[in-house]
């Protein structure tokens, strides 16, 4: 592999937990349970997928993928105590069983600038057995991997070789600038998944069936005018970045237009916003 000067690696482990979903019953009660159609997700697709409660707010914003026959959700380390305490309360009803394997499988992140590079990766990986690669998006080309065996820790010693070390703050800003939302525990059960732009992220399905919240969130597809959308805004440097979930306010009249949802900083200082802005 080439070294590219605008390419990165991040370790994701110490930002991510990943609740392991198994037992005979598992698609059916996530099918009850998440917003994405559960029957779409497979060993090569993976897709957002809202927990949201009753009154269609999210609680938990995964990245579910499929391996083997199990069920992985992905979401912040530190919303993955509530997350899975929710989740337990339906889960006793049928056959499953939610295991936290945070601390089992290994998340790395890679971020590319080079139209070579894609191919350079898959080369490689397809040198490893047991690895899991999940495109997280296109502009740039941005991966996730994820592993169980030391093999993933040989990769990573390699890949610190070959690219720039990173860290969350780089991954976060991608996500930022892509319009790719995250619920943080200061965020859960504030937003709407339309109001994160999540129907068009492939997140929601309209015609899979009843699931929690299932009512309000077709209600604004189908009915409701859309007055809350999500934005990307950027401010000059500030001493203190702002938190998730505390208000965004207008810069030239100070009026409250919103709630900051994700936050970054970039290489030239300026703050990157994602905001779930009122029209």
């Amino acid at each position: 592999m080439h070294s590219y000067p605008n390419t990165f690696v991040v370790d994701l482990n110490p930002d991510y937990g990943l609740i392991e979903v198994s037992g005979p019953d598992n698609a059916a009660f996530l099918q009850g349970q998440l917003t994405a159609d559960i029957r779409t997700i497979t060993p090569t697709h993976h897709s957002l997928a809202a927990y949201c409660n009753p009154k269609g707010r999210i609680r938990a914003l995964f990245r579910i993928f499929l391996v083997e026959d199990r069920y992985y959700l992905q979401a912040p380390l530190l919303l993955i105590p509530s997350a899975m305490a929710s989740l337990q309360k339906t889960a006793k009803f049928s056959k499953v069983t939610l295991t936290d394997v945070s601390q089992i499988w290994h998340r790395y992140g890679i971020a590319l600038d080079h139209s070579t590079q894609l191919s350079n990766l898959h080369a490689h990986l397809e040198t490893i057995d047991n690895l899991i690669l999940l495109p997280i998006a296109e502009n740039p080309p941005r991966f996730e991997i994820l592993g169980t065996t030391i093999a993933i820790e040989h990769l990573w010693k390699m890949l610190q070789t070959q690219y720039r070390i990173g860290d969350f703050n780089d991954w976060l800003l991608l996500d930022i600038t892509n319009g790719i939302p995250e619920i943080w525990p200061e965020t859960t059960e504030l937003f709407l998944p339309h109001y994160l732009n999540l129907p068009q992220l492939g997140a929601v399905s309209f015609n899979k069936g009843c699931y929690c919240g299932q009512e309000i969130i077709a209600r604004m597809e189908y009915r409701a005018n859309l007055k809350r959308v999500i934005k990307h805004v950027t401010q000059q440097p500030l001493q203190t970045l702002p938190k998730p979930g505390t208000p965004f306010l207008d810069p030239e009249t100070q009026q409250e237009k919103g709630v900051i949802i994700s936050v970054a900083q970039s290489s030239d200082d300026t703050v990157e916003l994602l905001v779930e802005h009122s029209l």
